[in-house]
């Protein structure tokens, strides 16, 4: 029994190391696995964070091409814009862009967008932009622009760690060419207001703007007045105050320079200068689109509408062109349009938009989500007119009498005569001083809804008797919807003697009938009364005296300038409806739209 007893132990021991080195062997494979997977999923997530940051690059890439990208190839299309405007040649049948500059507009294009380039803690990428091809989209050409195509491929590369991925995208970007909206200037100016020798008004060191300023001639400047976005003239010289006596006002010519000789006068253009020698941009001289709006017709015929319904001849074809009296729905017989209020209807249902015969006062103010008109004719007869949205109808009463029509106006109210007045409602306390610049004020309700898109527009004089703001203000609301134009057809926008100081205007002003624009009934009044606080843009035949200063520059009648750009008109991107537009056409918008995808 001893010796069989040492004989299974012998066994035992050898059985036990086997049996120790196998899980030892196997613990080895499962940390190396285990290891090795580990290695594998961290290389795997740091391969998803390259793709994700090479995607990112594109996106980046992809984002700048179709906004701030579209004023770098406006401003490489321009010489050609304004080539083909100065022809005189019709954008239905003849190309903007000749084929013979293809290959130069391509090749200035592609030399004008860089790498985009970014990094952190760990991770880098980049992306790429290349432009293959230009060419005209010929179906597109018509009166009021033409679009053009770029082939592209974006290559967007991204860095974590040793790990690097690569996304490539292939598509083709519509470049949309259009005439220049008149909104698209906090100030263009056929007249700078300065006269031939440069005495008559000038824009000193209080003037500042922060969108484009162009005028077309006569422009005079003193001291530092600032351009944020540069100034443009059509004339070859600029009147600048006389570097020898730099406390007075006397001006000399200046031509092509930045400043005046000695530096007397130096215009702050946050480095995008001055510019000589530009095209010349035409103000319309009517209010005739604007009228033909309101009655329903069509606003790209700017000939004077008839009262009667007669038939014209348009490209070499028979049309009818409906009078006036037909589309308010007056007596076949009817000689003159009675003066009042009208909402014209077809069928029973809203067709134009707000038809004033005679002159008006008129008041816009909200209700809620409505827009609120309230207008007293030259029969001393008021109509409010309520625009609900919400239910698309439109309501109005007249003389005790209430209609309701389906439908809304199409944003175009239009005075025959003058509009005597034109304000918002009455501010509800007093300002804050001193009076904000770049805020409307709180005691200040909005006259203009957050839907409402809308021109209000007179034959005549259009006098501003208070404040007209919006619901929704942009610089404050992004996606903001409002947006509202003030038009004289034959006359001046012109803030009256019941104003209030610092009064505030949202909305595009056009004044472009010849001697005409925004001015102040009594710019001699004393004492001075704050500013024009206008957020929107200004289009003038010619800069109106507004307020005036002493010897130091400093105010003592009338109104100051306190201007600032609505951001959304640039480009046109955003216009109040039926707001006329240049002869120049300009790039305003592109979208890249993307073919193909693939990742390396």
């Amino acid at each position: 029994m001893h010796i069989n007893q040492n004989r299974e132990q012998g066994f035992l021991l050898p059985t036990v190391v086997i049996v120790l080195a196998m899980l030892m062997l196997l613990g080895t494979i499962v940390l190396v696995k285990s290891t090795s997977e580990m290695r594998q999923a961290g290389l795997s997530q740091n391969q998803a964070q390259a793709r994700g940051y090479a995607e990112a690059g594109q996106a980046d890439m992809f984002y700048y091409v179709a906004n701030p990208g579209i004023a770098v190839i406006d401003n490489i299309l321009k010489p050609y814009s304004t080539t083909f405007s100065r022809s005189n040649s019709d954008s239905s049948t003849t190309a903007i862009i000749p084929t013979t500059a293809y290959a130069d507009v391509l090749k200035a294009i592609q030399s004008s967008f860089s790498t985009i380039s970014s990094s952190g803690t760990g991770y880098s990428s980049t992306s790429n932009i290349t432009f293959r091809s230009l060419r005209a989209d010929a179906g597109s050409f018509n009166k009021d622009g033409q679009s053009y195509y770029l082939d592209y491929s974006i290559v967007g590369r991204g860095n974590v760690g040793d790990n690097q991925r690569t996304v490539t995208t292939e598509g083709t970007m519509r470049v949309n060419m259009g005439r220049q909206s008149l909104n698209q200037f906090i100030l263009l100016a056929n007249d700078g207001g300065s006269g031939t020798s440069g005495t008559s008004g000038f824009f000193d060191t209080s003037s500042v703007y922060d969108g484009p300023v162009h005028v077309n001639k006569n422009w005079a400047l003193a001291g530092s007045p600032t351009f944020l976005a540069g100034a443009s003239i059509s004339d070859s010289y600029i009147w600048m105050n006389d570097p020898r006596n730099c406390s007075g006002f006397t001006f000399v010519k200046v031509s092509g320079k930045q400043s005046s000789p000695a530096g007397c006068t130096t215009p702050n253009t946050n480095g995008n200068g001055l510019q000589y020698s530009t095209p010349v941009i035409d103000l319309p001289k009517n209010a005739q689109s604007q009228e033909r709006a309101a009655l329903g017709s069509d606003p790209t015929n700017l000939t004077a509408i008839p009262l009667h319904t007669t038939t014209v001849i348009k490209d070499n074809v028979p049309t009818q062109d409906v009078g006036a009296c037909d589309l308010l729905g007056l007596s076949p017989t009817c000689s003159s349009i009675p003066n009042g209020t009208y909402v014209p209807s077809k069928g029973g249902q809203v067709s134009g938009g707000i038809y004033v015969q005679g002159n008006a006062d008129v008041t816009l103010s909200t209700q809620g989500s409505n827009q609120i008109y309230t207008i007293k004719d030259s029969n001393n007869v008021t109509t409010v007119i309520t625009v609900n949205y919400a239910a698309k109808t439109t309501t109005y009463v007249k003389a005790g009498v209430t209609t309701t029509l389906p439908g809304v106006p199409n944003g175009q109210l239009y005075v025959t005569g003058n509009i005597n007045s034109l304000t918002g409602p009455a501010r509800t306390g007093s300002l804050p001083s001193p009076a904000p610049t770049g805020s409307v004020p709180s005691v200040i309700p909005p006259a203009v809804a957050s839907a409402s898109q809308l021109n209000i527009a007179a034959k005549g004089t259009v006098t501003v008797s208070g404040d007209l703001t919006y619901t929704d203000d942009p610089r404050s609301k992004p996606g903001a919807a409002n947006v509202l134009g003030i038009i004289s057809g034959t006359d001046s926008v012109v803030i009256g003697d019941s104003a209030p100081n610092d009064v505030y205007i949202n909305g595009a002003i056009l004044a472009g009938n010849a001697g005409d624009g925004l001015g102040v009934k009594s710019p001699g009044r004393t004492p001075a009364r704050g500013a024009i606080h206008m957020l929107g843009s200004l289009a003038e035949d010619t800069d109106q005296l507004r307020g005036q200063v002493d010897g130091n520059g400093k105010a003592t009648a009338g109104y100051a300038d306190d201007f600032k750009f609505d951001q959304r008109f640039f480009n046109g991107a955003v216009a109040p409806p039926f707001f006329p537009a240049t002869t120049l056409f300009s790039a305003q918008t592109g979208w890249p739209i993307q073919r193909t995808w693939n990742e390396q």
